[in-house]
């Protein structure tokens, strides 16, 4: 297959409230698919893959990285879990990670 016509393979790690949005904007990318959601509480990653049509859920980081097949994440999981999620970085993939900026005026 011509590499040019490849979609890039990404997965959603966390499928809280901004996962919609994200899912949203990537479906609208003719170069993406969305192949593979992943986050500990399964039943919202399993409703979320139901509703855009992904064939795939993962429970740990872990398991979506055995199973592989994924080409980018965006990292939509909360700030406290993102280290845990940067495997990915060092086997070699493409990384978005999403914080909420956390401001203190003095």
């Amino acid at each position: 297959m011509d590499n040019r016509l490849a979609k890039l393979r990404v997965a959603l790690v966390g499928t809280g409230y901004i996962a919609s949005i994200h899912l949203d904007a990537l479906q609208r990318c003719k170069g993406v698919q969305v192949v593979a959601l992943c986050d500990p509480v399964v039943d919202r990653a399993l409703e979320l893959a139901k509703r855009h049509g992904i064939g795939r859920v993962h429970e740990s980081v872990e398991e979506l990285l055995e199973v592989g097949g994924v080409d980018a994440a965006h990292v939509l999981a909360p700030p406290g879990v993102h280290a845990e999620v940067a495997a990915f970085s060092a086997r070699g993939y493409s990384v978005g990670s999403v914080s909420q900026m956390n401001a203190k005026v003095l």
